[in-house]
């Protein structure tokens, strides 16, 4: 998948370049290599005449000590969109997120409420494709301020609102949304009783909750779940799906589905991976980023590993609920 061929017509940066391949192509093959050097080297440096400057998006401009501290800073952004789409900062992008909510048969006379907005592509996307009022919804605060500023320039904030939310602490209007819709995200919240126990107020009598989720898998947690959560950033508690199918009934949801997807989930992982390895080997990926795409392709290379062990799982579920008289 990835080679150590020199670029033609860019003899200073092959190097880089060809490091990060092999740092990549170890990750998904499951070996450990040491980091990477902490001082840059000069080989990695375009070769400049006096009166030249690096092109902007070719500065390799280091990031501050409060942009490093947030889960979601500028240049992660950018490097998701360039891994999964733009304004999508997970695996199959808008397109299976499409894919994903089709079942909720979405009209203009609908409302939606989506709990995992992100930068806002599927939210628009859905508002678009099928008329229906979305309404946005956002835990993490640059996603969710860069989202609403996207919402705006697309003349979709009113139809398509994104704001940011606590999944811990936060109400909705009693039978307000026709339907609830979410992409891996509530595997996030640490007390899911009262989170869901939300949802169901919120949820009309018939509504309908769509969501694919990470859950334990039939393995016990093991070496490979400890460095998927480590490279998650942002504490995991992922359930059984017993559990998860419990809790649900017991608020009165009827599940129809609760379909495992893994395998389905890892072709477009892995799709996105086999065409960022091409453009590493074209040398198109601007080298601002370069740092950020090697830390999405390690937490995404140890999301593989869990996933194989067996100790993970992605699953889709579809349940509606039926007010108890």
């Amino acid at each position: 998948m990835l080679s150590d061929r020199p670029v033609e017509g860019m003899p200073r940066r092959t190097s880089r370049y060809a490091r990060i391949r092999r740092r990549i192509h170890a990750w998904w093959e499951g070996i450990e290599l040491p980091p990477e050097p902490a001082e840059p080297d000069p080989a990695d440096q375009p070769l400049l005449l006096d009166t030249e400057a690096p092109p902007l998006e070719e500065r390799d401009w280091p990031e501050s000590a409060q942009e490093r501290a947030k889960l979601w800073p500028i240049r992660r952004i950018e490097a998701a969109e360039l891994i999964w789409g733009r304004d999508c900062i997970l695996p199959g992008g808008a397109e299976y997120t499409m894919q994903l909510a089709t079942p909720l048969g979405l009209t203009p006379a609908l409302s939606l409420l989506d709990l995992a907005a992100g930068l806002g592509g599927g939210t628009r996307g859905l508002a678009e494709s099928f008329g229906v009022w979305v309404t946005g919804l956002e835990r993490d605060d640059d996603l969710a301020t860069e989202g609403q500023d996207r919402s705006k320039r697309a003349k979709l904030d009113k139809k398509a609102p994104i704001r940011r939310f606590d999944p811990n602490d936060f109400e909705l209007k009693k039978r307000s949304f026709d339907c609830m819709f979410a992409r891996e995200s509530f595997y996030a919240v640490a007390d899911k009783q009262p989170f869901f126990a939300t949802l169901q107020r919120g949820l009309k009598d018939r509504g309908q909750l769509l969501f694919a989720d990470y859950l334990l898998g039939p393995q016990p947690p093991g070496d490979a779940f400890g460095k998927w959560a480590e490279a998650e950033r942002q504490p995991s508690y992922p359930m059984q799906l017993d559990e998860l199918t419990a809790l649900l009934e017991s608020l009165n949801f009827d599940c129809r589905i609760a379909q495992d997807d893994s395998e389905v989930y890892k072709t477009h992982v892995m799709a996105a991976w086999s065409r960022i390895a091409a453009e590493l080997q074209g040398g198109s990926i601007p080298r601002h980023l370069l740092g950020r795409v090697v830390e999405e392709a390690e937490r995404w290379a140890r999301f593989v590993h869990v996933l194989n062990a067996g100790e993970l799982r992605f699953y889709r579920f579809h349940a509606f609920y039926r007010e108890r008289k």
